[in-house]
C-alpha cells in the first residue's frame, strides 16, 4: 500500500491510496486453489483526524472446475491529523458463484 498525504493549504490533506493485492488460497473442502490479483485507487479529502469505510467487491479466480468465489471487503481506515494512517483494517464476506 502506498499513501500519499499533499496538504491542501487551508489545513487540510488529500490523500492518495494505490493498492497492488494478491492473495492465494485453497477451499477447506475442495481444495481447490483460488486466486485474487486486484489494483484499487482510492482518494479521500479530509481536514483534522478522520475515520472512514470502504466497500470492495474482488472475485478469487478458481483454479479447478469450481465457481469462482465473489467477496466483500470492508476496509475500515484511521488517519490522524497529520494525514498519516493509523489503522487499517480488512473484514472479508465471501461466496461461491459461477
Amino acid at each position: 500500500m502506498v499513501v500519499r498525504a499533499t496538504s491542501d493549504g487551508s489545513g487540510g490533506f488529500y490523500d492518495a491510496i494505490h493498492r497492488n493485492i494478491h492473495a492465494t488460497g485453497a477451499g477447506l473442502t475442495s481444495g481447490t486453489d483460488y486466486v485474487l490479483n486486484a489494483e484499487i485507487n482510492e482518494s479521500e479529502h479530509f481536514v483534522g483526524a478522520t475515520n472512514f469505510t470502504a466497500v470492495l467487491e474482488e472475485v478469487f479466480v478458481s483454479k479447478g472446475g469450481l465457481p469462482n468465489a465473489n467477496v466483500m471487503i470492508i476496509e475500515h481506515m484511521t488517519i490522524n491529523a497529520n494525514g498519516e494512517v493509523t489503522s487499517d483494517k480488512f473484514d472479508f464476506n465471501g461466496n461461491c458463484r459461477g
